[in-house]
């Protein structure tokens, strides 16, 4: 069934050492190549992405998040890190 005003719901939680390096975390987003708009975190702890899609046809949607900031690789971690996504519980991320 499409949805005629989709919306994007995130949940996800910004560590203190990345604001420790960089004042603020930009995220973007895009759901099924559409980019949505950007929002900036500038707070430590639980936070939310909200956004309006619009029209959404029916099926699977491909959806994207990136970070302008975040912490790595170094020779300890090879990975970039800057938020954390709890996937215990409730799906951290839904389409309303």
């Amino acid at each position: 069934m499409a949805l005629e005003n989709a919306g994007l719901w995130f949940a996800f939680h910004v560590p203190n050492s990345v604001l420790a390096a960089h004042s603020r975390v930009k995220l973007r987003a895009r759901v099924g190549g559409r980019e949505l708009p950007q929002a900036v975190y500038e707070s430590k702890g639980n936070q939310e992405y909200k956004a309006l899609i619009g029209p959404l046809p029916a099926g699977l949607v491909r959806v994207d998040f990136e970070l302008e900031h975040a912490l790595g690789p170094n020779s300890s971690d090879l990975r970039e890190l800057g938020i954390r996504v709890r996937f215990s519980g409730p799906p951290p991320v839904g389409i309303v």
